[in-house]
């Protein structure tokens, strides 16, 4: 008996009251996908300080920090990481390693010049399950007065959750010859969330959304369409 009343209910609905209540509600859905490919995603950020006795390995003594004039002053680390990525989107990691007063001039100091070291920073993202670039280590001079900066770039392609690490290295390579010598400055964890909208990646959800948008408003809105194109054919017929 439900059903029955429920056709009978439908059969007296006009075709177009139903599709305009389908374009509404197609309309709706179409713009909350799209809000949601465009919202933007939190972001984590950590600062840590680093002295200059941290920056030196144990095979080196604290008398040799003003000698080595790259390690002679504080730095501050800045890690930046999304905490959540939409899937099909591109997005970084960003670490920072700055002079803690500020970035001095590089003319004011001519780096490792007469020192008995060369001083690199070396950083490598562990990130199993999210595809990035570069891999491996990479490195920069690590000079006095100058900032260093690395940035991973993230493509994930699966959803859930990662959990990673950054890991930060300063290499003492001898003037003299000989092996290097290593020292972590720290390894920093990182958690990485990948969603999606309903299996829409970022992109999908963004291109049908706005179409949907459209579309839905053309199929909700034909009669206030009809009724704008009416009064202009009325006025130019005037």
């Amino acid at each position: 008996m439900l059903v029955q009343a429920a056709r009978a209910y439908f059969r007296k609905i006009p075709g177009i009251v139903i599709r305009r209540g389908f374009g509404f509600l197609f309309c709706i859905g179409s713009f909350v996908a799209l809000i949601w490919s465009l919202w933007p995603l939190p972001a984590q950020t950590r600062s840590l300080s680093i002295s200059p006795a941290e920056m030196l390995p144990e095979e080196l003594t604290s008398a040799v920090t003003g000698d080595l004039l790259a390690v002679a002053e504080p730095r501050l680390l800045h890690l930046e990481w999304p905490a959540a990525i939409r899937s099909g989107e591109l997005a970084s990691v960003r670490l920072r390693v700055s002079p803690a007063k500020g970035e001095g001039s590089s003319s004011q100091i001519s780096p490792t010049a007469g020192e008995a070291f060369s001083v690199l920073a070396e950083a490598r993202l562990e990130l199993p399950g999210i595809p990035h670039t570069p891999t491996g280590e990479v490195s920069q001079g690590f000079f006095p007065g100058r900032p260093v900066i690395f940035i991973w770039d993230l493509q994930p392609n699966r959803l859930g959750g990662a959990d990673g690490t950054v890991w930060l290295h300063l290499s003492f390579i001898p003037a003299a010859g000989g092996p290097a010598m290593r020292q972590v400055l720290t390894a920093q964890r990182i958690e990485i969330q990948v969603i999606d909208f309903f299996g829409l990646s970022g992109p999908w959800a963004r291109a049908l959304g706005s179409a949907g948008v459209v579309v839905g408003a053309m199929l909700a809105l034909d009669g206030v369409f009809i009724w704008l194109w009416s009064r202009l054919d009325r006025k130019s017929g005037v």
